[in-house]
């Protein structure tokens, strides 16, 4: 017997997934982020060996490019392909 509700859940559900959640899921943006963490750890342990910054700049400098980094590759991935020319 076909269960007709549980269907229009799935249906709802599915249609009402915002571009997080189809976003999230995709390999590439999960490599892509893991990327941006690294290097701002990298970014973070290169101001504490070359600068004599105390940790709060040092924290704030590597988080804001983290922060910059994630939105630049949020609008890169969130892009609309071109449309097809006639």
């Amino acid at each position: 017997m076909f269960d007709e509700s549980r269907e229009n859940v799935r249906k709802s559900y599915d249609a009402g997934r915002d571009a997080y959640e189809r976003s999230s899921s995709d390999r590439r943006v999960f490599v892509t982020m893991l990327v941006i963490i690294l290097l701002g750890s990298a970014l973070f342990e290169t101001l504490a060996r070359y600068t004599t910054w105390s940790f709060v700049p040092r924290i704030a400098v590597a988080v804001a490019a983290i922060v910059v980094a994630q939105y630049l590759a949020g609008r890169f991935f969130n892009r609309l392909p071109p449309k097809p020319s006639r």
